[in-house]
């Protein structure tokens, strides 16, 4: 079952491409649906790490997630996540004050929830 290699930020719909998935694995909607259920898994555990203070106390656990997360907002092309997570990893290598991380996190946690409804959106597109 091919599906339109469109699906992607391009055609003005969606901030979520899944180009790269399809030219690289197929369009088969089973593989599809597995990648999109693991990022809407790691996306959730990305929010969930960079909303608990606790953890970024130091910011160590920050940078690894945020270099956790990164292949995956690669993979969907999601171009404005991957420019600011590139920010913050300069700011944080830089020891950026506290509260401008704070601001930049607060900026990347209220992108996670309209990526979360692209996901959703794709998913039952695929099944």
């Amino acid at each position: 079952m091919h599906r339109d290699s469109q699906d992607s930020a391009t055609n003005g719909e969606s901030m979520l491409s899944l180009s790269f998935i399809i030219r690289e694995l197929g369009d088969d909607p089973i593989i599809i649906q597995d990648m999109l259920q693991t990022f809407r898994e790691v996306l959730l555990e990305f929010d969930s790490t960079i909303s608990n203070k606790n953890e970024l106390e130091g910011f160590r656990h920050l940078k690894i997630a945020l270099h956790k997360i990164k292949p995956s907002i690669r993979m969907f092309n999601l171009s404005e996540p991957l420019k600011k997570i590139d920010d913050l990893e300069v700011k944080l290598n830089n020891e950026a004050e506290p509260i401008y991380v704070e601001a930049k996190v607060a900026d990347l946690r209220k992108m996670i929830p309209p990526i979360i409804t692209e996901i959703d959106r794709f998913a039952l597109k695929y099944r």
